[in-house]
């Protein structure tokens, strides 16, 4: 069940995820912690004002026989007229009717709507809902919420999103960010349903080495959820340690750390990562290329660095990206 929860989300979010998560991957996989990536138009709607751009993202995603993953590419505008921004979004998810963001300089609203059907003899295919996300830079902070319902073949989901960031002094942290995420899905047995709540906190700061910004954070994650009658849930303590450093004025590394400690669980199990088999541990490298406004985000696979000179004269029968690619034009 939880891995049809998954896919479900992944079905119903892709249309609003408008951002190259390659770089938020490479660099920690939490977009709160920069928040100057378009990624933090997800969870915070009102940073569509701060952009501009054409964004082209999960190039290159394709199964063993050529055919795109669904919801793997995506193609998102956002523009400004007469001090007005507007978004669109589209996607090979097939569920999606459209995706709409508007901003008045201040706060942004995303809305998306799924509306699919397959009416033809025998046809059982349906998808329906709708899913709205608000933000706004206030003086205590940014702050977003998302909902959605929908109904994907018969299954309900339902899922609510309060998230926060502003500065926090505490020890060496200057920035802190909190949430709070909920979700629901029925399918109509007991066997289906699923219900889970989650809190996090996360005090971080940026560090500027020189020609490189260097990421420390530290957090707090307690996630509560019954799955078809069975109780779950855990609480971790996260640490992040990332650094982007410019190679040329063009080119950009990337490099994130992460460790996940369960502090308690309803498996009985305290230590690094979720279970006894786990290590908590997650690395993640990537390279960012800016030509004037037209920029590439990649997220590179670990062999690479193995035997970068093959990989780089073609030699290296491996590949150099073990996720997609993103392609964005800033104006």
């Amino acid at each position: 069940m939880k891995n049809v929860t998954k896919i479900l989300t992944a079905v119903v979010l892709c249309a609003a995820i408008f951002a190259s998560d390659q770089r938020i991957d490479a660099l920690g996989g939490n977009a709160a912690l920069w928040p100057g990536d378009e990624a933090n138009i997800t969870n915070f709607p009102g940073s569509l004002n701060d952009h501009a751009h054409v964004q082209i993202s999960g190039i290159g995603w394709d199964d063993p026989n050529g055919t795109p993953d669904e919801g793997s590419e995506a193609v998102t505008i956002l523009f400004d007229n007469d001090g007005t921004t507007w978004g669109f979004g589209m996607n090979n998810a097939g569920t999606d009717w459209f995706n709409i963001m508007w901003g008045n300089g201040d706060m942004g609203l995303t809305i998306g709507m799924l509306s699919s059907e397959d009416g033809s003899t025998g046809g059982t295919y349906e998808a329906s809902g709708m899913k709205l996300g608000w933000g706004q830079t206030m003086g205590f902070g940014d702050v977003g919420v998302t909902y959605s319902s929908t109904e994907v073949n018969g299954t309900d989901m339902t899922s609510l999103g309060l998230n926060w960031r502003g500065d926090m002094g505490f020890w060496v942290f200057d920035s802190m960010t909190a949430s709070y995420a909920m979700e629901s899905e029925d399918d109509g047995t007991v066997a289906g349903e699923y219900d889970s709540t989650t809190l996090s906190a996360t005090a971080f700061t940026h560090m500027d080495a020189g020609g490189a910004d260097v990421l420390f954070a530290l957090g707090v994650k307690n996630m509560s959820e019954e799955d078809g009658g069975a109780d779950g849930g855990y609480m971790h303590l996260n640490t992040t340690v990332a650094v982007e450093a410019n190679m040329t004025d063009w080119a950009t590394f990337r490099v994130g750390a992460t460790y996940a400690y369960q502090l308690s669980g309803e498996n009985d199990w305290t230590g690094p990562g979720a279970t006894v088999a786990g290590t908590g541990w997650d690395l993640a490298t990537g390279l960012g290329f800016n030509w004037g406004g037209f920029s590439a985000d990649y997220t590179i696979a670990q062999s690479f660095f193995n035997d970068p000179v093959s990989s780089i004269t073609g030699y290296d029968d491996g590949t150099l990206t073990d996720q997609t690619v993103t392609l964005s034009y800033s104006f």
